[in-house]
């Protein structure tokens, strides 16, 4: 019909491992209240766990997805690569390795520490025409810049690039047939995408982004920054500021890093519970409780 708004459906992507268990349900619960039915085809965990006998039991966060629950799959480490390791780097290797196993045309990747706190526009990760949406960084002094500069070097690009590169933190949204071109294209030369990936010390959002730019993909940079606590900013004042933010611009997705929950103080938890709470988000699934305020 003439007008007919496309929604499009993607795939959702969470790697997880051991120490990411009691995150899950934070997230599949705020999944199920603010992720729109109609923009979910498929859900798949990733279990990175290190121990055969520390799996991820996904009967433990089933129930907290909801309506959402039947889209839900699990995939383990093995099943996608053969490559022996775990942690960091395995993890960002299954996020891209996953574009094998995917058949929606775009897969959202997700950390355990994200979580959603508003409604997910249907034009959040690309625009009506199918340009995706992203912002851009200034690396010069991040502490990711020698890594960046590595992967400007890897794909020939401009070092200048350095001051204004795409994100490489999640949610994080891919085109799947330009994740398998790319991994075709390192694969050229006979060397597994794997291999190359882990000696030429790349990073997946990294690698990705300069395929693209490479590659001379249309893309919109005037996406909205997605915010949340980390280790490095946790103090009150960091607390406050996104919070403040993420209520003004009510942004869909909110990270609480795992590492920053112990450093958090009784005020910064409890500006983070009233927010949760406001919100709607149930006790039950919160990474801490109002007792541990006191």
């Amino acid at each position: 019909m003439f007008g007919e708004v496309i929604v499009p459906r993607y795939t959702f992507v969470t790697v997880v491992y051991e120490d990411d268990y009691q995150a899950m349900a934070l997230q599949a619960c705020t999944m199920h209240m603010f992720l729109p039915l109609e923009l979910v085809e498929c859900i798949i965990i990733i279990d990175n766990s290190s121990e055969q006998q520390n799996i991820f039991n996904v009967d433990t966060v089933l129930p907290h997805y909801g309506s959402l629950g039947p889209c839900v799959t699990v995939i383990r480490r093995r099943d996608l690569t053969p490559i022996n390791i775990v942690g960091w780097r395995a993890q960002q290797l299954l996020k891209l390795e996953v574009a094998k196993r995917i058949s929606t045309e775009r897969y959202v990747v997700l950390d355990a520490k994200n979580h959603l706190c508003y409604p997910v526009p249907s034009d959040f990760f690309e625009r009506p025409d199918g340009t995706l949406k992203t912002f851009l960084e200034d690396y010069t002094l991040h502490p990711m810049r020698k890594t960046l500069e590595n992967t400007l070097s890897f794909w020939a690009l401009d070092p200048k690039l350095i001051v204004a590169f795409p994100p490489t933190h999640t949610p994080f949204c891919f085109d799947r047939e330009k994740v398998l071109d790319m991994l075709r294209f390192i694969e050229r030369k006979g060397r597994p995408f794997s291999s190359v990936f882990l000696e030429e010390g790349l990073t997946e959002f990294f690698t990705y982004s300069g395929y693209l730019i490479k590659s001379g993909v249309r893309i919109d940079y005037q996406a909205t920054k997605t915010g949340g606590v980390w280790d490095t900013d946790s103090d009150d004042v960091d607390v406050r500021r996104q919070l403040r933010y993420n209520r003004v611009q009510r942004r869909p997705f909110f990270s609480v890093h795992r590492r920053a929950i112990p450093l958090l103080s009784a005020t910064a938890k409890r500006l983070l519970l009233e927010f949760w709470q406001e919100r709607g988000i149930p006790e039950e699934v919160m990474p801490f409780t109002g007792s541990s305020c006191c």
